[in-house]
């Protein structure tokens, strides 16, 4: 498909690739040390029994979404000749198939770790960062309160952080629609679905709002216990 979409999708995975195995290595360095950053954080936090809960929840619907799509990549090509990610291609380059595989199979897992942590993050930060329980309940009032509590730092700052800590683990379901695509042979249905990049784009704004209305509606659930 010959989109401008894709067309920068395309650059985008040449221009990595030229980065090829020091990028690799770092993007799964960065991952560890993210995990073991965000256990040392979690520690020091007190995650209620609900809030496990559904952190629990997503970690496990990023492992399914993560495995699956290894699991299809190995499926489809078990000797990774006709992956396109130009960083596990760079470890086949360097390090081989084998080698490959532990470090795709490991930095799956890893992630999947990482969206449980994040989300668990995400629902510890925003009790701190609740405006009053006076506060007005309106919506907008709500965001232009949120976070703004003395003592807990950049308001803005805070709320991007709590915004990507919601965001990251619900996107691992896209790999969902992108195993779609690699796996259907049908060229009537691949023009009748919308193109990845596209799907990206809505999905990401979708679950963007998705955390200003639930993070607002849970302010609102602990006002009404508060007030009474």
């Amino acid at each position: 498909m010959n989109t401008p979409a894709y067309e920068a999708l395309a650059w985008t995975y040449d221009t990595v690739g030229t980065l090829g195995l020091p990028l690799a290595v770092l993007v799964w360095l960065t991952v560890v040390l993210a995990s073991v950053g965000l256990h040392l954080l979690l520690r020091r936090c007190e995650l209620l029994p609900s809030e496990r809960r559904w952190a629990v929840g997503v970690g496990l619907l990023a492992l399914v979404c993560h495995l699956q799509d290894i699991g299809l990549t190995l499926w489809t090509t078990p000797d990774l000749a006709q992956e396109i990610n130009p960083i596990w291609l760079a470890v086949v380059q360097a390090w081989g198939v084998p080698a490959a595989i532990a470090y795709g199979s490991s930095g799956k897992l890893l992630l999947a770790l990482l969206s449980y942590q994040l989300f668990a993050l995400y629902l510890v930060q925003r009790r701190g960062m609740y405006p009053a329980a006076e506060t007005s309940a309106g919506f907008r009032v709500f965001w232009a309160a949120f976070g703004a509590s003395p003592g807990l730092g950049p308001q803005r700052f805070l709320s991007w952080v709590n915004l990507f800590a919601f965001v990251f683990p619900l996107v691992a379901p896209l790999m969902l629609y992108a195993s779609l695509l690699n796996s259907t042979d049908s060229p009537a249905l691949l023009r009748v679905l919308p193109p990845w990049p596209l799907v990206c784009v809505v999905w990401v704004g979708a679950v963007a709002v998705a955390w200003a209305v639930l993070t607002w509606r849970a302010w609102l659930r602990w006002r009404g216990r508060v007030l009474g």
